[in-house]
């Protein structure tokens, strides 16, 4: 998450063993450099986006992490033109790390939650 937020991208490439799986609601599965692609757009989106990790368990070869992102609307996201609106999700995520690498990583948000909260009317 630190490295994220830093937007330390050597970091994440660091991080992920060679072969990374990255699945993610809305996007095909994709390697290290698919996601520091879907990464980069989604900061361009909302360029303050934070993440706050609320929880982190780790077993053998598994993490588990729950984590609160909140970002500022500042470009087009999703069709949905900047509306300068905060959003505030949560990110469930579930990664296999095997010598100390991650090889796999799913993380599970509502996609549909986020563009509530840029179009709803009552914002």
């Amino acid at each position: 998450m630190q490295a994220l937020g830093q937007r330390d991208w050597g970091r994440i490439e660091q991080l992920c063993a060679p072969g990374y799986v990255h699945h993610a609601p809305r996007v095909a599965a994709a390697d290290v450099h698919a996601y520091i692609q879907t990464a980069q757009r989604m900061l361009t989106a909302f360029p303050d986006l934070t993440a706050a990790v609320e929880e982190l368990v780790g077993a053998d070869e598994w993490a588990t992490v729950r984590y609160v992102t909140r970002g500022t609307h500042r470009a087009p996201f999703a069709g949905i033109p900047a509306t300068g609106r905060t959003v505030s999700f949560s990110v469930l995520g579930l990664m296999h790390v095997r010598d100390g690498k991650l090889t796999e990583g799913w993380f599970e948000f509502d996609t549909g939650a986020i563009a509530d909260q840029l179009t709803s009317q009552t914002a």
